[in-house]
């Protein structure tokens, strides 16, 4: 389940909100042969090993049963003193996000705290693991964010959680909102939650 989750992630259309710019040098991958596993399974003689992992805007699709399987296997594929890097939202998103409040319940629900994934990281062996969080601000023309929120652009915006209907009524709620405005400025908040494997 975790690695079909983490698939699904990977089909979701990210790129259409701007994120900051974060300078790091490219991760390296040491590949022997076999595959990659992120179940808890995964041994420390994994036929891979990693520098660096990055999960971004993918570990709200992790059952918070199986957060503790994908971190343990994940620390056990990561190279001594490799880096595991997860950035996501907070649970709660500020009210004045641009998205429907039903919307926002559903990202509530289906999002785990910052600490669920800190517990988990650290249980898994990492060490030290920090939360960080960062700020940024974008802009975006209103008409542009509505045919974004239409086209179901965010996982939280899916079939499984609205109808048609919903999602027309939720999309009404925020014309309302921002009538007369010709752009969402949105105030949006990231969490970097870093963890290291001890050398």
């Amino acid at each position: 389940a975790v690695a079909a989750a983490v698939a699904a992630a990977a089909a979701e259309t990210s790129a259409a909100m701007p994120v900051p710019s974060f300078t790091t040098a490219p991760a390296e991958r040491h590949r022997v042969s076999g595959s990659v596993s992120l179940s808890s399974s995964s041994s420390s003689s994994s036929v891979y090993a990693y520098d660096v992992v990055l999960l971004k805007e993918v570990v709200h699709h992790i059952p918070e049963r199986e957060v503790g399987a994908l971190y343990a296997g994940l620390h056990a594929q990561l190279a001594a003193g490799g880096l595991a890097l997860t950035i996501t939202r907070p649970q709660l998103l500020d009210h004045d996000y641009p998205l429907f409040h039903a919307a926002r319940e559903v990202w509530r629900r289906n999002q785990c705290g910052a600490e669920v994934y800190a517990g988990a990281m650290e249980r898994a062996g990492f060490h030290p693991v920090e939360v960080l969080e960062r700020c940024y601000t974008f802009r975006v023309p209103t008409r542009d964010w509505l045919a974004m929120v239409r086209s179901r652009f965010w996982s939280t915006l899916a079939a499984e959680h609205f109808t048609d209907a919903q999602l027309a009524a939720g999309v009404k709620e925020l014309e309302d909102r921002f009538k007369g405005q010709d752009e969402v400025v949105l105030k949006d908040k990231l969490l970097f939650l870093v963890g290291r494997k001890p050398l």
